[in-house]
């Protein structure tokens, strides 16, 4: 019971992110609770919770997603990194998956809070292949761990998108992409009785997550709750590196 129910506040922080920024929910979710449970046990309970966060997201705002943006330059590049990150998933277990998980939830969340810091004026938009390379990355961390949001959020902040355009276009990437790793995680047999058990249980939680993140996205300054937030992941990836080192 207490397993669950420090998942469930981790949950909630998680997909009360999402909901508030347009991306986190995962990365979040996988970093603070492979402390409580194994990576390959809560990936794929992640995953599947994103989707009716995602999906209510994306119908309520669905006008202000950037389609043309997404058609033509996101999901083109992001694909190709999303296969090449499942491919390279199956090469991965155990200790080692957690280890490079720990590593690349430090270094992103480094990088960010570094961002952040030292963000003096309006960033401007990155060149073609910047842009190629930020969106590929993304996919590859995607498809390897469900977490290449601070890449393709890095990207898209650059472009002139309202904060409702960026929250709904990067969404819908999520709603895409985490509904073909679930297929891939049903194919693969992930979906076992206990990972069912962990959807069921803390399912509600990502509705309160939803309701509170999506009253924070109209009225909650961002910048002090990224600063501290990335200072959270970056404490837990260097606890996740340490443990299984």
């Amino acid at each position: 019971m207490l397993t669950l129910a420090v998942l469930g506040l981790v949950v909630l922080l998680a997909y009360a992110t999402q909901a508030m920024i347009g991306f986190g929910a995962n990365i979040i979710a996988l970093t603070l609770g492979a402390h409580l449970l194994a990576l390959e046990t809560l990936l794929p309970v992640v995953v599947a919770l994103n989707l009716p966060l995602s999906g209510w997201l994306v119908y309520k705002d669905h006008a202000a997603v950037a389609w043309p943006l997404l058609l033509q330059r996101i999901f083109p590049v992001m694909g190709i990194g999303f296969l090449a990150g499942i491919a390279l998933s199956y090469a991965l277990h155990g200790p080692l998956l957690a280890l490079g998980f720990g590593v690349v939830v430090f270094g992103l969340a480094g990088w960010e809070l570094l961002r952040l810091l030292r963000r003096t004026s309006p960033h401007q938009e990155l060149g073609p292949l910047a842009f190629v390379s930020f969106v590929g990355l993304a996919g590859l961390v995607q498809g390897l761990y469900a977490s290449g949001g601070p890449f393709l959020a890095y990207a898209a902040a650059r472009l002139q998108l309202s904060r409702l355009a960026f929250r709904a276009t990067l969404l819908v990437v999520w709603l895409v992409l985490n509904a073909l790793l679930t297929m891939n995680f049903a194919i693969a047999g992930r979906f076992t009785p206990l990972v069912g058990t962990w959807i069921l249980s803390l399912l509600p939680v990502v509705f309160v997550g939803l309701i509170v993140g999506d009253w924070a996205h109209h009225r909650v300054p961002e910048r002090a709750f990224r600063i501290s937030l990335y200072l959270v992941l970056m404490l837990s990836g260097a606890a996740l590196v340490a443990a299984k080192l």
